[in-house]
């Protein structure tokens, strides 16, 4: 078991380089207090309309650059979930066990082999995101587990990260957010730092409403804000997707067509609809 995880782990490790958003994000959380409002200022208005409109065109360039690795179209074993941990995640906790668990590095599509079938997913196109899909052929896929949905995006700028919507209430979600390849223990402050744009809030706020900081989280900054549903008209089926993998190319695409693999070799997944109280993401 030791030897087909680590052997699954080696498959596609190296995602695309360009992480714009995120150095744009952990620049801006750096900075110094006495610049924090001045840059705000200056930037405020560059960046909401970077981070919520203006991420598809260059999520569509990221697409278009070589593929940085074949061993993602190496498929021997899928990954586990190890002893002590849960298949089945519950919030950001239990997800971060999982991966430092894992024999390093952590691929994303070697955890999205540890989730608990069948998937419950609904996969749409998202175009007002920090995890911007790259139109229907690749678009950003949740997965729906009790207490937490999870996001993935399968090309562009948020392609190597996961994210996260620790339910709160009927309307509010804990926001946090974990890049791949993981590659050293994961700290339980990470997912939440990686997203903070300064101490008033995070860089999810941009287009989800009413952040407030998270009493209960005492170890780090943490926030949570209005959860979102996407629009219906931007809806891609399960259909569309097993299409697309059966049409992949892993040697042009391999993180690509993992993460397609990843979502369906343990069985078909099931749509599943965002609840009907959720605002609209528009």
């Amino acid at each position: 078991m030791a030897r087909g995880l680590a052997q699954c782990v080696r498959r596609g490790h190296v995602a695309h380089a360009l992480r714009l958003g995120v150095r744009a994000r952990a620049e801006v959380a750096r900075a110094a207090p006495s610049q924090l409002m001045t840059r705000r200022r200056e930037r405020r208005g560059l960046l909401d309309a970077f981070v919520c409109l203006g991420l598809g065109w260059i999520a569509a360039c990221v697409d278009n650059q070589p593929a940085a690795s074949t061993d993602a179209a190496v498929r021997v074993q899928h990954c586990v979930a190890p002893s002590g941990t849960s298949a089945a995640p519950r919030g950001v906790e239990d997800v971060v066990n999982v991966l430092n668990a894992l024999p390093k590095p952590v691929s994303l599509p070697c955890f999205l082999d540890t989730l608990q079938r069948p998937l419950q997913v609904h996969a749409t196109v998202s175009r007002i995101s920090a995890q911007p899909s790259v139109g229907a052929r690749s678009p950003r896929i949740f997965m729906f587990y009790d207490g937490v949905r999870l996001s993935i995006s399968l090309a562009g700028i948020g392609s190597s990260a996961l994210e996260f919507g620790e339910i709160r209430d009927e309307v509010r979600s804990l926001k946090a957010e974990i890049g791949f390849p993981v590659s050293a223990e994961l700290r339980p402050e990470a997912p939440f730092e990686r997203i903070l744009y300064n101490e008033a809030g995070t860089s999810c706020g941009f287009c989800h409403a009413a952040e407030q900081a998270a009493e209960d989280i005492s170890f780090t900054s943490a926030f949570t804000s209005v959860s979102l549903r996407p629009a219906p008209e931007d809806g891609v089926s399960i259909e569309t997707l097993s299409a697309e993998l059966a049409d992949c190319d892993f040697a042009a695409e391999p993180e690509r067509c993992a993460m397609l693999k990843s979502l369906f070799e343990q069985g078909t997944p099931i749509e599943q609809a965002f609840p009907a109280n959720l605002p609209y993401l528009r």
